[in-house]
Parts: C-alpha cells; structure tokens; sequence
C-alpha cells in the first residue's frame, strides 16, 4: 500500500498506510486505546491522530538521506487497517485537532470531534 498508495485516492485501502504514533492522548496504561473518557484527555476521546503516507508524501532531509516527516521519530506506534477505519476528516499537516472540540463529543448534529 505504501508503493502503490497515491494522494488523490478517497479509498483509503488504495491511499497509502494509516499509522497512529503514541501521544498523551492515549490510555495511559494501555497506549493502543484512545484517551478513556475519564482520564485528563477525555475531551478527545473520540478520535485518533493519525497520518496517512505513501511513497509521495512530503519527506525532509538531504537528497541522501530523505525521510517522512513524520510527527517524532522515536516515537513507535502502529498500522491502521483501512478496512476497519474511517477518515472523518483530513488536513495537509498538523490540523490542530485539539482546539476542534463538539460539546458532548459526538452528540451534536453535524459536528465531528476533530473536525467541527
């Protein structure tokens, strides 16, 4: 997926790979699982940050050395299956996310946690 994924798809199987990098929103104890909606973070509960990449996204470096520009890269995390997710909303970097909050995640007609 990663060599084949091209940026214009909307199909995420043919998009590119979906990886999530662990953040302090996540379950502190069991980071594979978002923020619990009783812990500090709850107000992002209902949502992953994650990139999407392919052999076209953006990388940073020399002509040697290039790499993604990814959000740290010592930090581990994992893959997301594109069967079992789906993209609410996209940005081309950093969308900034925490200030996209609906009252009552999830409750409010027409508002998507993450992207209003």
């Amino acid at each position: 997926r990663f060599l084949e994924g091209t940026s214009t798809s909307a199909d995420l199987n043919t998009a590119g790979v979906v990886i999530h990098q662990f953040d302090n929103w996540n379950d502190p104890e069991q980071k594979w699982l978002p923020c619990p909606t009783t812990a500090w973070c709850s107000n992002f509960s209902d949502r992953w940050s994650t990139s999407l990449v392919n052999h076209a996204s953006p990388t940073i470096g020399s002509s040697g050395q290039k790499k993604l520009n990814l959000y740290n890269d010592l930090i581990p995390g994992f893959i997301l299956a594109p069967s079992g997710n789906e993209l609410e909303c996209g940005y081309p970097g950093d969308g900034g996310t925490s200030l996209r909050i609906c009252d009552a995640a999830g409750k409010v007609q027409g508002c998507i946690g993450g992207c209003y």
